[in-house]
């Protein structure tokens, strides 16, 4: 759905791959010599980049072979992104002209795919928390980002406001069975999911901050672990009642002992 339609929910707790066709089509802005605008597409700068990830097709139509992998790097400001190729640096404008969304995407694909020691490339973002600007009309999504069969990214977040060009439309769920044949499919699917977000929670940074917070339940798929939680803060609460009772009651014998003392005299 997109940003703009009033009917969209936000996302669900699950996978999502990135939809090519709308991505490609997203338009970029470059800029040029002299601070020249230059308009341009996602899809555009992605094969100038990483033109691997692309099946290149010959005259006849047949399949050709895909050119090496080559190193990129990604630079970013406040209102521009930088994309290093080996041949020339790609300069894209991302303030307030409706292309910081798709931008921030590109970047990201090219995180992945320059992530160290892997062999295939088929990212799936994990959606697990959203939040806002407290006085303005600005909120942000988080993903947690898998590929090559481990989390490559643990933290990515994409704004959306009036100028960012944010359209939902870019991501589609990764786990759904068009056609089903096995009725334990959908089981395994969603055990599939439960098993990443539990490898999220576990090994990496920032699933273990999100644990330890406690303004919102997001622990997706994974709910004992807010009973753990909720078991965990009663302790710490008897405990702290626990200390303070000692306290009043080593005040009460001193005061105690010092009456005796008196009365003893």
């Amino acid at each position: 759905m997109a940003a703009s339609d009033d009917t969209w929910k936000g996302f669900d707790p699950t996978g999502y791959e990135i939809n090519w066709k709308v991505l490609s089509e997203a338009p970029l802005t470059e800029i040029g010599e002299g601070n020249s605008r230059i308009q341009t597409t996602a899809g555009t700068i992605l094969r100038e980049a990483l033109p691997h990830l692309f099946t290149p097709l010959n005259d006849d139509g047949s399949i050709g072979v895909a050119p090496p992998c080559q190193t990129c790097e990604v630079d970013e400001g406040a209102g521009w992104l930088t994309i290093k190729t080996p041949s020339r640096a790609i300069r894209l404008n991302t303030l307030g002209n409706g292309s910081g969304f798709a931008a921030d995407l590109v970047a990201t694909i090219i995180r992945i795919d320059q992530a160290p020691d892997h062999k295939s490339f088929h990212p799936i973002f994990f959606y697990y928390d959203r939040d806002h600007v407290v006085d303005d009309v600005h909120e942000s999504f988080s993903f947690f980002v898998v590929n090559d069969d481990r989390v490559v990214l643990d933290r990515v977040t994409f704004s959306r406001h009036s100028g960012s060009g944010f359209d939902a439309n870019m991501f589609t769920p990764a786990y759904g069975i068009e056609h089903q044949t096995w009725r334990s499919e959908p089981n395994v699917q969603h055990a599939r999911v439960r098993w990443w977000y539990r490898r999220f929670y576990e090994q990496t940074d920032a699933g273990q901050l999100t644990v330890l917070r406690e303004d919102v339940d997001l622990y997706h798929y994974v709910p004992e672990w807010r009973q753990r939680q909720l078991m965990a803060v009663g302790i710490e609460q008897i405990a702290r009642h626990t200390a303070q009772l000692q306290r009043l009651v080593i005040y009460a014998l001193i005061a105690l002992a010092l009456i005796v003392i008196l009365l003893w005299r």
